[in-house]
């Protein structure tokens, strides 16, 4: 423990952890290579292929918006400055030490690092990266608020200067914003970065190979990787993007794809007697929501958003689509993503959300009524190829419409799905009034998603919700070192953006995961989207390499 004085001015006692920020040097945990609930792999492989149910990557460039197959992809061919353990603990990366205080971070570079290409990791292009991911409009904007500055000081050395204390920083550089490309390369090739003509040129334990469009993305094991622990099990690795969940789950008991994250839970009955391989349920720091998405239309009304919290029946929707691998949520953050440091605090605030919106369709009926709803057509739309997500899009659907509200589903393909999500004109036109999807986080930090929802600019804030007093509260808890003391500016400032049922929280997921039977070791928690969980899969049984 380090004791350090907060921005309120009193003593606060906190943990080094992935999601605080202390005083001193920071030593981190060893980067682990076990997984949550997969036997360790027992030798090599020399190749495999894995699924992306999410559907083929808009991109590959870190900083750009996009499908989460993106950073899936990304994290197994780029290093960060700091890596996360599948628990999401932090671990070194590209940065052996940092030295942390509340007006600066300090991060010492590694100098055995190399890019795929043999030429050394520098504090340059660790520097460059930085400053790119900070740039006006990028995903990771907000993650860089409170940076002054982003400079090399020595020759392996890379200091952040901030404006103001930012306990929210440190960790973030384990996710997409701390990837580290090439600098020189970048220049080079422009906006190319990250296509399938451009790729990428990296540091991390596969290289970049070949990119099918539509069909597959293909990397391949670099030999002479730095961290020697962490050198990939197979030599070859590719990634199909098959979003339809009938075609990928023959193709997994056929033993055409050899895994899978993101398997859909409607596929748990039938996979669970595959004699191909076997499931495993992992903890996920994600939730499944329902978005307002068109603020202009009916769902302006505050009454009619909630009355469609009252219409979810969460604990069936656990039961009967999830197979009881979920769990109702009632709050736009997910429990699983409260710090333990002040769990209390986080728990103490949520019965009363899971009163107000139990599901009560008399409940809903009579706000229907209050809002002045005219029975206009809502679009609720949903990627195509997911049973899940189509199964809760009709249960919404059917209950919606016993209370009086005209929803129709609209699917659209993964790529237009996520299109919603980033660009606000093709949620006019046609008019999306809801989207049915996922939302999580990287870290164990409410910070991270509510800054992405809820301050003005916030890349998915898709109502422009603008409270000042929730940007103050969002932009003091970062300013703050105490856990306690940001848990209860998040229960305040909680009590204010849920009245307006931006979102419908649904269930907490698992990250469900199929594995071949002749593979083991995969990590089968959804900290696989930001480290490089190809890297401990292979044999299940020991094989001559």
């Amino acid at each position: 423990m380090k004791r350090l004085i907060g921005r309120f001015g009193r003593a606060a006692e906190v943990s080094i952890c992935a999601a605080g920020v202390a005083l001193g040097l920071i030593t981190m945990a060893a980067p682990t290579a076990t997984a949550s609930n997969a036997t360790p792999a027992a030798g090599p492989v020399e190749s495999f292929v894995w699924n992306l149910p999410t559907g083929e990557p808009v991109t590959l460039d870190p900083v750009k918006g996009g499908s989460p197959s993106g950073p899936s992809i990304v994290s197994n061919l780029c290093d960060k400055v700091l890596s996360i353990n599948d628990d999401y603990s932090l671990a070194p990366g590209l940065a052996a030490s940092q030295v942390v205080t509340p007006s600066k971070i300090v991060y010492t570079i590694r100098t055995d690092a190399a890019f795929w290409d043999g030429t050394p990791v520098t504090a340059e292009d660790v520097a460059f990266s930085l400053n790119r991911s900070a740039q006006p409009g990028q995903v990771y904007t907000d993650i860089f608020k409170n940076v002054s500055s982003i400079a090399v000081t020595a020759p392996n050395e890379v200091t952040i200067t901030f404006s103001k204390p930012d306990e929210l920083f440190a960790a973030t550089m384990a996710g997409s914003a701390g990837v580290v490309l090439k600098k020189a390369f970048v220049e080079a090739t422009g906006s190319a970065v990250g296509t399938p003509s451009g790729g990428l040129m990296c540091s991390g334990p596969f290289k970049f190979e070949s990119w099918d469009v539509g069909e597959s993305i293909v990397i391949t094991r670099n030999d002479a990787y730095w961290n020697r622990a962490h050198l990939p099990l197979a030599k070859k690795v590719t990634f199909t993007f098959i979003t339809d969940a009938p075609t990928y789950i023959q193709a997994l008991k056929n033993g055409l794809i050899d895994g899978s994250y993101s398997v859909t839970p409607s596929a748990i009955t039938d996979l669970e007697h595959a004699s191909s391989g076997r499931l495993f349920f992992g903890s996920a720091l994600a939730s499944l929501q329902l978005y307002v998405s068109n603020p202009k239309g009916p769902m302006a009304s505050i009454k009619l958003r909630d009355a469609l919290q009252s219409i979810v029946d969460r604990d069936a929707v656990a039961k009967r689509v999830y197979k009881n691998h979920a769990d109702a949520q009632y709050t736009v953050v997910s429990p699983y993503i409260w710090q333990d440091a002040a769990r209390d605090i986080y728990a103490a605030a949520y019965p009363a959300f899971a009163q107000a919106r139990a599901y009560d369709l008399k409940r809903s009926r009579t706000l229907v009524r209050q809002s002045g709803y005219a029975g206009q057509q809502l679009n609720l739309a949903l990627a195509t190829g997911e049973a899940t997500t189509l199964r809760v899009a009709e249960m919404i659907r059917r209950k919606a419409k016993e209370v009086g509200v005209n929803v129709v589903i609209k699917q659209v393909s993964p790529a237009e799905y996520d299109q919603l999500f980033n660009d606000p004109a093709k949620r006019a036109n046609p008019p999306m009034d809801l989207i049915l999807g996922a939302s999580g986080s990287g870290i164990k930090d409410p910070l991270q998603i509510i800054g992405f929802q809820y301050l003005p600019d916030g890349y998915w804030n898709l109502t422009g919700f603008n409270n000042p007093e929730v940007t103050r509260l969002i932009n003091d808890s970062r300013e703050s070192l105490d856990p306690r003391e940001r848990a209860w500016m998040f229960v305040k400032m909680q009590d204010i953006y849920e009245k307006q049922s931006t979102m419908t929280p649904i269930v907490s997921q698992r990250e469900i995961t199929f594995l071949n039977n002749r593979l083991s070791g995969a990590v089968t928690t959804s900290a696989h989207v930001v480290m490089p969980a190809m890297v401990f899969v292979g044999a299940s049984a020991q094989v001559k390499p």
